[in-house]
């Protein structure tokens, strides 16, 4: 371009954004002071009056130079067309923490920018690529001088929005969002006329994609037998069997006489199944009764089908009518597995798919279809009778199957559209009533005719109402009959005699009776009216009710925005999946009327909710979900069988051996749920006074005959909901919830005199106990590291004032000796003088001949006499942890961005995030804000969660996985198994990857348990669909034991110790 035409084109810009942006903003600040004139008389306090009656004043006094300012940046950056792009820092010193002001200043214009955008957001992006093609600049999004969020943080500056308090930011932000919605269209409407003007087309940089671009749609790749060798797997590990071959290896068995067994078969199909079908253990009698020599594959096998029959009894969605003959069916589909393995665990079976088919048909349905049920169980009656031991029977109605299930389908498509199509009436007639109300009230005034309003209601109204539905707002004829109430109403409060009225009276008569033919009710209404209009009647007026208010400017509950959100991002036809596991689909969603319609998977109305109702489900845990994938019943029933034995398997590590009570673990699960909860809890820690003197007096048999006394002791003076644990030698704890400091100083009261009260028996001899107990309430604690300090401190100066009695923890007497405080203050000084570095630690496939790039995770290192933990749990306990979250992905966001080449020699990169940082909302937001600054592709970085942080805010933390995962993030979950309901979360939970604690993969080579506990985890995260990490791989010989069980990549010093970051990245 000549730069004469560029110069041409730059004073036009000028021109307009100095000639129409000013009065945008002139609007803006002068809708503000009337919002916050309004909100100061309505302040529920004091001090918001003067926040508001400060931030007044500051807009009165700076409303020109503000505006000024704002126009003349925007100008001086136009010329370059891009903002300038500050330097990354050198040295570990020159970074610091983000602060909690700046970041949440960003967000909220990011919130404003969005809200702008749903109307704004075409003509904003086209003036922006064409401001590129002007200038040659790459600005994206708000590095553009012309975008929406440069000038909303302008604005933030100008008006020192920052200063002021959260209540007068919300105020300022809704107006802006409502008054610069509409007075910015004709501003950016001008700049694209220039644009026009001078034919400058958008440019587009290949190399930035749409967010939506980024996106991708990914499920877990599951084998299709992976629930049937994960229970063979699973039962081998309960049994002790932990190294032995897998179930589908060659083992030496009998083998299974075809002959023989089906002559048993017959006589079983030959006796009447019970009322409530086959148990395992009743059929598998039978069978032998009849002649049946099964292996113990085959026993489990036939075991497993026959469990899951009863489990379809016991299933409520199954039509009652076909039970009968789906009991018949079980006989032969356990045959089928006997001979064959694969018929029943393998989901692509002939058999097994058949079976899929067949008890998706006989889901229960209202009303019943009599038709489908009948050919069913005629479906199932010939595979009953026709069964031999070949498989093809099963497979022969194929078509006729899948035809009816597309029957089905159509079905529930059909119930749900019927659903939306009665909603999408309903809220049509109520906003056309509603409109149609506002309408009459502009035309009466405070005062109505009463022959008018009887009027309306003979019919009228309805007329107008049917109108507005069938021809629209716009629509003449609607219009024309509001016009007629509109001139009755000026003839009858005219003079008498106001002008001929037959003509007008006729052509109502007609519109009523074309409308509501063969009813009268208008008729003496008409006469009525006729007299009033001739002066021969008084017209009577009536009061107006008072049109309701509209709703205030300001937000609804702050703790509710991320929810509100979500809403807001969902559509028609997106689904949600309860906290039971339940799939939803919202079939109608209003915002106009509020009003949003869920369906279950058989199109059947769920649920009607009002968006305030919606949005709390969603916060209560209601999350987004693709489409139900439609595995089925007998998948659900296979996966809830393997999770029922890594349970039982996990009690082991989930239980202390010597009382049978929760261990450390198990309670430290419970107490990060309870930390997380907003309900008040009370945590009490005990420790048996002097323990080593009764051992030493009686031995360790009397030792540990006590602690199970004293265990049983503990349980029975607490209440139902309390969980116990033994978390130590001589020390047990408590979770106690809904407990506020007068209980929990009771009860622990009344734990320390039964401990007292109860000495311990032994060999004719007596020998007295006490107790120290410590008590911590959730108030005084926010993590579980800090929790077990606070409660050993607590029951450590309960043991220095003599014993045998109670503390209370409180921050301020004993906050000082954890030291954590004085570490908390130094957080900011730790991170600018470079003593917080990071590191990067190997994460490779576990085979070592593997091809693939291996992965990295971000490391924190101390560089001073710190530990990091101490460090951590201060930063925990007093609030500094999501801060040095943000630090660290700053950081590692602005260094990958500077090294695209590492991406050749790395498949991804790791990042930690505490729990902190799972419960605050504004985190999310901080991440995808990173990502649209950073040219760094969403599909290298995977962000670890560690287990207890991810139950412990379970909704939260399943909510930002899914957002994520849209833009193609991956997510791996840390220190997986040390729950004892690990795998249920884990089903709620879409993580990509399950790291195996290490404290169970160091110990493998000489702890059977820990051994099975690596495999149960496998196994499970397997049948998910998640890959799975083992860390703490020290040495080979581990290495090659985790590659025998199967595990995908592993992490530790045995694969490469870890490597500062600044030395990873300069080898790219």
């Amino acid at each position: 371009m000549l730069m004469q035409q560029r110069t041409a084109v730059m004073g036009a810009l000028c021109q307009a954004v100095n000639t129409h942006l000013a009065p945008c903003l002139e609007a803006l600040i002068d809708a503000s002071i009337r919002a916050l004139k309004e909100q100061r008389l309505a302040a529920r306090s004091n001090f918001e009056a003067q926040g508001c009656e400060d931030f007044l004043r500051l807009c009165a006094a700076l409303r020109e130079r503000a505006i000024l300012e704002t126009v003349e940046a925007i100008l001086a950056l136009l010329p370059a067309g891009i903002t300038p792009q500050g330097v990354a820092p050198t040295n570990e010193s020159e970074w610091q923490l983000v602060d909690d002001a700046e970041v949440e200043e960003m967000l909220e214009a990011r919130r404003l920018v969005r809200q702008l955008r749903e109307s704004l957001g075409a003509m904003e992006w086209r003036n922006c690529a064409r401001l590129n093609t002007l200038t040659g600049a790459a600005a994206k999004d708000r590095e553009s001088p012309l975008s929406l969020e440069f000038m909303v943080r302008e604005l933030q500056t100008q008006l020192h929005l920052r200063e002021q308090l959260p209540a007068v930011r919300e105020l300022f932000y809704a107006v802006a969002a409502k008054e610069l919605g509409h007075v910015l269209h004709a501003y950016l409407k001008q700049l694209d006329t220039v644009f026009s003007e001078f034919q400058i087309e958008p440019w587009i940089d290949p190399a930035v994609h749409p967010a939506e671009e980024r996106r991708r749609a990914r499920a877990p790749s599951k084998a299709p037998d992976a629930p049937y060798q994960a229970i063979q797997q699973l039962r081998a590990v309960g049994s002790g069997a932990a190294g032995s071959p897998p179930a589908n290896a060659a083992v030496a068995v009998p083998a299974l006489d075809g002959a023989l067994l089906q002559q048993a078969m017959a006589q079983v199909k030959g006796l009447s199944p019970p009322p409530q079908g086959w148990s395992a253990e009743d059929f598998l009698h039978q069978l032998g009764a009849a002649g049946a020599v099964l292996s113990p594959r085959q026993r489990d096998d036939a075991g497993v089908v026959a469990e899951l029959f009863q489990h379809i009894e016991q299933e409520q969605g199954i039509a009652a009518e076909i039970k009968p003959a789906l009991r018949r069916l079980m006989a032969p589909v356990a045959q089928a597995a006997m001979l064959e393995p694969a018929a029943f665990a393998d989901a692509t079976h002939p058999v097994r798919a058949t079976l899929d088919k067949l008890i998706r048909l006989c889901e229960f349905s209202d009303p019943p279809n009599h038709v489908l049920e009948q050919r069913v169980q005629q479906l199932i009656e010939g595979i009953v009778e026709d069964y031999q031991g070949d498989s093809t029977v099963f497979s022969r109605s194929h078509e006729e199957l899948e035809q009816l299930l597309a029957v089905q389908q159509r079905a529930y498509h059909n119930n749900a559209e019927r659903v939306r199509q009665y909603n999408r009436g309903r809220d049509a007639l109520q906003q056309a009533r509603e409109q149609v109300g506002r309408e009459l009230a502009g035309v009466f005034g405070e005062q109505a005719p009463q022959v008018l309003l009887d009027w309306l209601e003979a019919g009228w109204r309805d007329l107008l109402v049917h109108e507005l539905i069938r021809h629209g707002q716009d629509g003449s004829e609607w219009r024309d009959d509001l016009a007629l109430i509109r001139q009755l109403n000026d003839r009858l409060r005219a003079p008498a005699g106001g002008g001929e009225s037959a003509p007008l009276l006729e052509q109502l008569r007609q519109r009523m009776e074309s409308f509501q033919p063969g009813q009268y009710r208008h008729t003496p209404v008409l006469k009525q009216l006729q007299r009033q209009l001739a002066g021969e009647q008084a017209v009577e007026l009536v009061e107006q009710a008072e049109p309701a208010p509209e709703a205030p400017l300001h937000s609804p509950d702050p703790a509710l925005q991320r929810w509100r959100e979500r809403l807001q991002q969902l559509g028609e036809g997106d689904w949600l999946v309860t906290q039971r596991g339940q799939h939803l689909q919202l079939v109608w969603a209003n915002a106009a009327s509020d009003h949003y319609v869920l369906v279950d998977r058989q199109g059947r109305e769920a649920g009607s909710f009002t968006a305030q109702e919606l949005t709390q489900q969603l916060a209560a845990g209601w999350i987004g979900s693709s489409a139900p994938d439609g595995q089925g019943l007998i998948q659900d029933h296979l996966e809830n069988i393997v999770g029922k034995l890594y349970r039982d398997i996990a009690y082991a590590r989930s239980h202390d051996e010597l009382t049978g009570l929760f261990n450390r673990r198990s309670f430290e699960a419970t107490a990060a749920k309870a930390l997380a909860s907003n309900e008040p809890c009370a945590f009490i820690y005990g420790h048996i006074d002097q323990f080593s003197v009764l051992n030493s007096s009686f031995g360790p048999m009397a030792g540990d005959t006590y602690l199970k006394q004293a265990a049983s002791l503990l349980a029975e003076q607490l209440p139902a909901a309390a969980t116990l644990a033994r978390v130590g030698g001589v020390d047990f704890a408590v979770v106690v919830p809904q407990a506020d400091l007068p209980h929990a100083r009771q009860l622990a009261e009344q734990l320390r005199a039964t401990i007292e009260a109860n000495p311990l028996e032994w060999q004719g001899h007596s020998h007295g106990v006490t107790m120290s107990l410590g008590i911590v309430l959730t108030s005084e604690c926010h993590d579980v590291i800090n929790l077990f300090r606070d409660l050993q401190i607590a029951c450590n100066t309960a043991k220095e004032f003599g014993r045998n009695r109670t503390h209370i923890y409180t921050d301020e007497i004993d906050g000082a000796r954890t030291g954590l405080m004085a570490i908390a203050g130094r957080v900011d000084d730790i991170v600018e003088r470079g003593e917080l570095s990071l590191r990067v630690q190997q994460i490779a496939p576990a085979a070592a001949s593997d091809t693939q790039l291996p992965h990295y995770e971000v490391l924190l290192v101390m560089e001073n006499e710190l530990k990091l933990l101490d460090f951590i749990s201060a930063a925990e306990r007093y609030n500094r942890m999501t801060k040095v979250d943000r630090w660290v992905l700053k950081r590692v966001f602005t260094e990958l961005a500077q090294y695209p080449g590492i991406w050749a020699r790395c498949s991804g990169v790791s990042i930690n995030l505490s729990g902190s940082s799972l419960n605050d909302d504004k985190m999310l937001e901080f991440i995808e804000a990173l990502f649209e600054d950073y040219p760094v592709p969403a599909h290298k970085i995977c962000f670890e969660l560690t287990e207890t942080a991810a139950v412990a805010n379970l909704t939260k933390t399943a909510d930002l996985v899914r957002y994520l995962q849209r833009f193609g993030c991956t997510f791996s979950i840390d220190d997986f198994g040390t729950g004892f309901s690990s795998y249920e979360y884990l089903k709620r939970l879409p993580v990509d990857y399950v790291k195996i604690d290490g404290s169970f993969v160091k110990e493998i080579e000489r702890s059977p348990s820990d051994l099975a506990m690596v495999k149960s985890i496998n196994e499970i995260a397997h049948v998910l669909g998640r890959k799975t990490i083992a860390e703490y791989v020290e040495t080979q010989s581990i290495r090659e034991r985790l590659v025998a069980l199967g595990i995908d990549y592993v992490q530790g010093y045995g694969v490469q110790m870890p490597l500062p970051l600044d030395a990873f990245l300069a080898g790219c």
